[in-house]
């Protein structure tokens, strides 16, 4: 239900996060908001850490997001309302079993990627290789143990195909025509992103909103934001802000 995290909460969640860059600063801010452990958070599959972003972001703005895209093919703006359900993708049970590939002599056992796995990722020159190798649990060949570096050609996008397969909310996407030239494409959603950037803008209109009523009346900001939204809209226009 939107609105049941109360705006003092949002503030000093979002000031926590500012200051750290991705995908921590966004951790740091599913944390506050949720009272759940960064490192824990850190260490969820994708699709969860993606099906908990969507939820806080139902919580706090409602289940509709107003968001735009530029057709890759005219760079026509599009306006568009997207409903969080549609993109939500239901939780499921990994089992042991379907985290292990054999094929041709090889056994690999792995584990799911997750934001810990994108952080160390950023900024290499093959990310995918690198969460390839960290999410390798346990590789063996015809001779034996072998690192996860020294699996053949071909298993890399093997292992990532599955990967896909068993955490498929860890890519969300929305498939988009431009009515300006009917282009169709499909469109990548990120909502960690999207709850970081929606939380950072309403951060800074409430504290407009309290340095108008602050310079107006000398009032706290914790006074002012328990007000509630629409008392302190109401007191704005009183003083023209």
């Amino acid at each position: 239900m939107a609105g049941d995290i109360d705006d003092a909460k949002i503030l000093g969640a979002w000031e926590r996060a500012a200051g750290l860059v991705r995908p921590w600063r966004e951790l740091e801010l599913l944390g506050a908001m949720t009272e759940t452990p960064t490192d824990a958070l850190a260490g969820l599959p994708l699709g969860e850490r993606n099906r908990r972003f969507l939820d806080l972001r139902r919580r706090i703005f409602g289940d509709v997001v107003d968001c735009e895209a530029t057709c890759p093919a005219c760079e026509a703006r599009l306006e568009l309302s997207v409903d969080a359900a549609e993109v939500t993708t239901p939780a499921r049970t990994v089992t042991l079993e379907e985290l292990r590939l054999a094929a041709d002599g090889w056994t690999v056992v792995f584990r799911l990627p997750n934001s810990a796995d994108m952080a160390a990722a950023l900024g290499t020159d093959d990310p995918a290789s690198v969460i390839i190798r960290r999410c390798v649990v346990e590789s063996t060949g015809p001779d034996g143990p072998v690192a996860a570096a020294e699996l053949p050609v071909g298993w890399r996008e093997r292992l990532a195909d599955r990967m896909a397969t068993l955490d498929d909310g860890a890519e969300l996407g929305l498939e988009l025509t431009c009515a300006a030239c009917g282009h169709s494409w499909a469109a990548s959603v990120d909502p960690a992103a999207v709850v970081f950037d929606e939380v950072a803008t309403h951060a800074a209109r409430l504290m407009g909103e309290v340095d108008a009523l602050a310079r107006a009346y000398g009032w706290r900001e914790p006074d002012i934001l328990a007000l509630g939204p629409l008392r302190r809209r109401q007191y704005l226009e009183f003083v023209g802000g």
